[in-house]
């Protein structure tokens, strides 16, 4: 934010701070379009399950009664689990929270008679509703070999992008006033259902499930587990906050700002988790089992679509409930939707202002965006999406890149540039000098952090599953070589076409090619040298 506010510049552009390292402005930008195209996606499942709350009678994943469903579809709290080669009622699963989903028993002898068992692999492994309404209904997945575009998914992607086009044709002006509206409807909604929530038996156990520690589980994964999920959360390495934060004055308190976002989204975290887990204890309660176990149903990109719908369909009056809340879950998805779109777009319209800020060019030149996002996301929409939508997840705006990205990001700040200017630069904005802890977390902390995370992920993944990918490694690569093919292209740029002894041309490359113009703001508040 602070280098966004202090060029008045978007992504990349900004980085012309850096010449050198104008290329982690390019990868941003990358990791931004990857990220902005499966999405959009997640929303449009969003918005099925919210129109299928608002329609017909009962809520279709809360019984095996519908169309669709299977001969092996059980209602809840009648699953059979395969535990050591063999299938076990769910009620008969006396897992303790603090052992969940990990299997344990009381009493394995007698946990289940052996004529009411079978061997896992002899007998279809059943399912429940909400996982069949994920599966067939949602997404498609009927099991006659269709390959095509889902139809309700293609109408409900189509929607999503239409509503991320309305919240930025206006420019950042209208989409702060559409935050206006969705944040505290966010928080309102939160309220609505925590209150709810804790008023019904078995909320107490879905609480202590999710808040009671387990130290035994602090290992070095749970750690680095945590570390990745700081950069999913923050959107670290997007470009997000850059973007904003060129659109800010020269003196704006982009400190307070940063600190108070920093605060928000830890405390909405926490405060969405209670609000999820405790539906889960009402739901567990309802059926005898522990929490554990209704997490352990989910897996893969649609885990929160299979299992807490099954949670609102235990509730009273379930159908409110339902649509509160994926209104709710929609709201979040278009807030943080509209800022990583927003970061791309800033980023293109600041290498061609001249073109793209004349008239109604920007309006096209977004709705062009959007309308071309739709197109790759329909691959995403098909019987067989879910896939696509796990290799853009997983390779194209994952850990990876982004722990890249930010590393690079505090080797130029804090090592290239120089940590003692930018905080002169700082300075300069706030009128008042930083503490010097966060001068240590630039030089030190942060890169350290990322290198450690970045190679313990490498380590984590099997060597099958992060190399038997070649699109995916393609779309992790497309990202990350920007920085590196950005340094020898400043090198090489400067050795051609500059003027001077060699070593004056190379210096260049590490010298601000940009200063603000204080008394104007973005686009249009920097003169090049």
């Amino acid at each position: 934010m602070a280098l966004g506010q202090y060029t008045s510049s978007g992504p990349i552009r900004a980085w012309k701070i850096c010449p050198i390292f104008q290329g982690i402005g390019v990868a941003t930008t990358v990791v931004a379009w990857w990220r902005n195209i499966y999405y959009n996606v997640i929303l449009a499942w969003t918005l099925y399950y919210l129109y299928s709350s608002c329609i017909g009678g009962e809520l279709p994943w809360a019984r095996c009664n519908n169309e669709w469903n299977t001969a092996s579809c059980l209602n809840y709290g009648n699953e059979w689990v395969c535990v050591n080669g063999t299938y076990i009622p769910i009620d008969k699963w006396n897992a303790p929270p603090e052992e969940s989903p990990a299997p344990s028993w009381s009493s394995w002898n007698e946990a289940v008679p052996l004529d009411d068992s079978d061997q896992c692999g002899n007998y279809p492994l059943t399912t429940n509703p909400a996982q069949e309404f994920w599966r067939i209904k949602v997404l498609g997945q009927t099991g006659t070999g269709g390959r095509g575009i889902v139809g309700h998914l293609a109408l409900t992607l189509f929607l999503a992008w239409t509503l991320v086009y309305f919240g930025l044709r206006k420019g950042v002006k209208w989409s702060g006033k559409v935050a206006y509206f969705t944040v505290p409807f966010i928080h309102l909604v939160f309220a609505v259902l925590m209150i709810r929530g804790i008023t019904l038996p078995g909320a107490y156990d879905g609480l202590i499930f999710y808040l009671k520690p387990i130290p035994s589980r602090l290992n070095a994964q749970a750690w680095i587990a945590a570390g990745t999920e700081v950069f999913y959360s923050f959107s670290i390495g997007l470009g997000a906050f850059t973007a904003l934060g060129s659109f800010n004055k020269f003196h704006y308190n982009f400190y307070r700002d940063s600190i108070i976002a920093a605060y928000l989204n830890v405390w909405t975290s926490i405060y969405s988790g209670i609000i999820v887990f405790t539906f889960l204890g009402v739901e567990a309660y309802s059926e005898g089992i522990s929490p554990g176990v209704i997490i352990a149903d989910g897996s893969g990109s649609g885990r929160f679509f299979k299992v807490f719908p099954r949670s609102l369909a235990a509730l009273p009056v379930p159908r409110v409930w339902s649509i509160f809340f994926f209104l709710a879950v929609l709201t979040i998805g278009l807030n943080s939707q509209l800022v990583t779109v927003k970061a791309f777009i800033t980023s293109v319209l600041d290498l061609f202002p001249t073109w793209l800020r004349i008239g109604y060019y920007k309006e096209v030149f977004v709705l062009g965006v959007c309308f071309l996002n739709f197109l790759i996301g329909l691959s995403m929409v098909t019987q067989d999406g879910e896939y696509v939508l796990w290799l853009f997840d997983a390779y194209g705006s994952g850990i990876f890149p982004l722990i890249w990205i930010c590393f690079f990001e505090s080797i130029a700040i804090g090592w290239v540039y120089g940590v003692r200017k930018f905080s002169f630069n700082i300075a300069e904005m706030l009128r008042w000098k930083q503490i010097e802890w966060y001068i240590i977390c630039w030089i030190a902390t942060v890169p350290v952090i990322a290198l450690f995370v970045w190679i313990n992920n490498i380590v984590s993944w099997s060597t099958l599953s992060l190399f038997s990918n070649p699109l995916g490694i393609c779309m992790a690569l497309s990202s990350m070589v920007c920085i590196p093919a950005g340094m020898v292209y400043a090198v090489f740029y400067q050795l051609i076409k500059g003027d001077g002894p060699t070593f004056t041309r190379l210096e260049r490359v590490i010298q601000p090619a940009i200063v603000p113009v204080l008394d104007e703001v973005h686009p249009d508040c920097f003169e090049m040298l």
